[in-house]
């Protein structure tokens, strides 16, 4: 019994180390007279890292609000605010004319909600329209590509 109960324990205690670095989704694909054609399983990392040092990225405060940065080549992204009343700004520095992108935004489900096909130097993502919850960026610049997980308050 103790054997069991000590086996459990240490199976709990792993799901609970793994469970703050990773969070995973699935998304759904269907066609268009709804058969499920594809399942999309999003594993979305809790805190973007520096590959170089090994340190969170930077997580300044504008108004009480998180600012996101991340780096993507020579390519600098700002993101602000998270947690959000519906408006987030991305602002995109060092954007080559030559460089190519999108920017996609999905519901925690994984329905694509918004798709602007070019990327300029500032954007701005509109979610008042949608209701509180989780929702993920994903910035493609050339042939990189950096994922966000947004909270609408």
């Amino acid at each position: 019994m103790k054997k069991t109960i000590y086996t459990i324990a240490f199976l709990v205690s792993l799901l609970w180390l793994n469970s703050g670095a990773y969070s995973q989704t699935y998304g759904y694909s269907y066609d268009a007279a709804g058969n499920r054609m594809a399942r999309n399983i999003l594993v979305l990392k809790s805190a973007k890292v520096d590959r170089t040092n090994n340190v969170a990225f930077d997580n300044t405060k504008i108004d009480g609000k998180s600012k996101g940065t991340d780096m993507l080549g020579d390519v600098t992204l700002n993101i602000n605010p998270n947690p959000t009343a519906g408006l987030v700004e991305i602002d995109i520095i060092n954007l080559s004319n030559e460089s190519t992108g999108e920017i996609l935004v999905f519901d925690i489900k994984g329905t694509l909600l918004f798709r602007q096909e070019r990327i300029t130097l500032k954007s701005e993502i509109n979610l008042l329209d949608h209701p509180q919850g989780t929702y993920i960026i994903k910035i493609f610049v050339d042939d990189e590509v950096s994922e966000w997980k947004i909270i609408k308050e």
